[in-house]
């Protein structure tokens, strides 16, 4: 018998293993998982059942005269996250004739994960006019690129907000597209139609108009004329024009901004963060949420800090803003996982 299997997967990735048998050899042939994975299905097997949720008979596979081995297939996938940055589960195939075993295959799934740490954060910040940055430490170990979410509280109010440069600088070019303005020339000029149907593709292949320009900033008054301003063919001239003539802004904002969301290779932001808040008393807790997913939708976290947070300026109840910041990332993920030996000390 001889089976395979790919050498590693991310938490509850479908794991397939093939298996090879000879011609009508065997009864039956019972698989047993261990404890952490699970059946999903079975390809080129005609009758099978389930002895428990751990273990399956199979008793008949398609067969096929042009080839001198019978060949299956198995879909496994893990039940759980691993707490630590990978785990090995067994998978023992056994085949059975007249009663006795004849065959036997054991193999072996590699499950890995991304596992982050909070290495530094402060434990108290006084506001400030202007404020410094809240700056954490974070280190990655195991495997897999990482989409982090960062929540913050004041008492029981949200202090987080998503904070886009870009996405500012192209809302503001659209109210002064809606804005009056007698003084201002007549500068709608007309573009190219090509670019105005990107426009309107953008738009609705957006899962919500938020997305395009962000407007849950706006007034349900400016909501409504964005709406409206949409269906004007020469609205939409004089917008591109103003996109046009911001060009070089805007592609400043974005390199800015997109070292910001990727702070390092394998970890990015799901939007950048701003806390924006007010102190009721001199002295709060803020209370600093990390949340992150993988590649396939795996959610991780969340990592959780308390920090104090003074208020010493001579004007009280004012509102405060701040950034925040990465002083440093130290990227310890795997390399070449299929060639790492599991026995050797891993973090």
């Amino acid at each position: 018998m001889k089976a395979d299997t790919v050498r590693w997967t991310l938490p509850k990735e479908d794991i397939p293993i093939t298996v090879e048998i000879e011609k009508r050899r065997y009864d039956k042939i019972v698989i047993t998982l261990s404890e952490g994975l699970e059946f999903k299905g079975f390809l080129n097997v005609s009758s099978y059942n389930y002895i428990s949720k751990n273990v399956a008979e199979i008793t008949e596979i398609f067969d096929s005269e042009f080839i001198d081995y019978t060949y299956f297939g198995m879909i496994l996938k893990t039940k759980r996250i691993p707490f630590s940055i990978y785990e090995l589960n067994n998978v023992t195939i056994v085949a059975y004739l007249n009663g006795i075993e004849i065959d036997r295959k054991d193999v072996e799934t590699r499950t890995f994960r991304p596992l982050l740490e909070i290495d530094q954060c402060p434990d108290e910040i006084e506001i400030q006019d202007p404020m410094k940055p809240l700056s954490l430490c974070l280190k990655l170990f195991g495997l897999g690129e990482i989409t982090l979410k960062i929540e913050a509280t004041l008492g029981d109010k949200s202090i987080s907000e998503n904070h886009s440069t870009v996405r500012e600088v192209i809302r503001k070019l659209l109210l002064d597209t809606l804005s009056e303005n007698p003084n201002e020339e007549d500068q709608e000029q007309e573009l190219d139609k090509i670019e105005i149907e990107l426009l309107l593709n953008k738009l609705e292949n957006s899962t919500s108009f938020e997305e395009y320009i962000g407007y849950a900033d706006f007034s349900e008054e400016h909501i409504n004329e964005i709406k409206e301003f949409f269906k004007d063919q020469k609205k939409i001239n004089k917008y591109f024009m103003l996109l046009k003539n911001s060009s070089n802004t805007i592609g400043a904002f974005i390199i800015a901004e997109m070292k910001i969301v990727n702070p390092s290779e394998n970890i990015r932001l799901s939007m950048p963060v701003r806390f924006r808040g007010k102190m009721i008393s001199e002295s709060e807790k803020l209370h600093l949420k990390l949340s992150y997913v993988d590649s396939i939708g795996n959610e991780y976290g969340p990592l959780k800090r308390e920090i104090r947070v003074t208020d010493k300026r001579r004007t009280k109840n004012l509102e405060f803003i701040t950034d925040l910041a990465f002083n440093n990332i130290e990227d310890y993920s795997l390399l070449d996982v299929e060639d790492l030996t599991l026995e050797q000390p891993v973090k």
